[in-house]
C-alpha cells in the first residue's frame, strides 16, 4: 500500500450525539441513531463507507456503572454477541483478549475477526470502562487495508480523553 494513499485518507473527529464520547473515522457519518437497549441503556450508533470499506460504531452509555472491569468485560461480550446476531455473522475466529483503550488500565478491549451471510470480511474491537462500552468494526468484501482499518479501530474516546 503506498504511503500517497494512506495519507489521502485522513481521521476526523467525531463527537457521538450527546454522549461525551468521541470517534476519529475517515468517513462522516450522517447522524447517530440512538436507541434504548432492553436494560435501560443508550445505544448510540452510526457507520459510513469510504473506498468500499464500512466503518461502523455501537457506543452505550451504561444504564447503571459496573465498577468490576471484569464484569463490565463480560457485559460487553454480551452486547457483542446480540450484535453477531445482527449483522449475521456466520463465522469468528474468537475473541484475543487482553486489550486496554489508549493503554489506560481501567479499560478492557477484545479484538475478533468474523464474516457474514453476504461474504463480508469483519474486523471488530470492542472496549469498556464499566461506565460505556464501544464495539468499533470495519467490513468489505475486498481485502481491507490494514493500517487503515487499525487506525479506526483504535480512535475511539471516553469522555475526557
Amino acid at each position: 500500500m503506498s504511503s500517497v494513499f494512506l495519507n489521502a485518507q485522513t481521521l476526523k473527529k467525531y463527537d457521538i450525539s450527546n454522549s461525551g464520547c468521541s470517534i476519529h473515522m475517515f468517513c462522516q457519518p450522517a447522524r447517530f441513531d440512538i436507541e434504548l437497549a432492553q436494560d435501560s441503556s443508550t445505544a448510540y450508533f452510526a457507520r459510513c463507507t469510504k473506498n468500499e470499506v464500512t466503518y461502523g460504531i455501537v457506543c452505550i452509555k451504561l444504564h447503571e456503572v459496573i465498577n468490576n472491569l471484569n464484569l463490565a468485560q463480560t457485559e460487553m461480550l454480551s452486547y457483542v454477541e446480540y450484535l453477531k446476531v445482527e449483522f449475521q455473522i456466520i463465522t469468528a475466529k474468537g475473541y484475543e483478549k487482553g486489550f486496554k483503550l489508549k493503554d489506560r488500565a481501567d479499560t478492557r478491549g477484545v479484538l475478533d475477526y468474523w464474516s457474514d451471510i453476504r461474504n463480508n470480511n469483519w474486523k471488530m474491537k470492542a472496549y469498556t470502562d464499566g461506565k460505556f462500552i464501544a464495539i468499533l468494526y470495519a467490513f468489505s468484501r475486498k481485502e481491507m487495508p490494514e493500517e487503515l482499518v487499525n487506525n479506526y479501530l483504535e480512535g475511539f474516546l471516553l469522555p475526557g480523553m
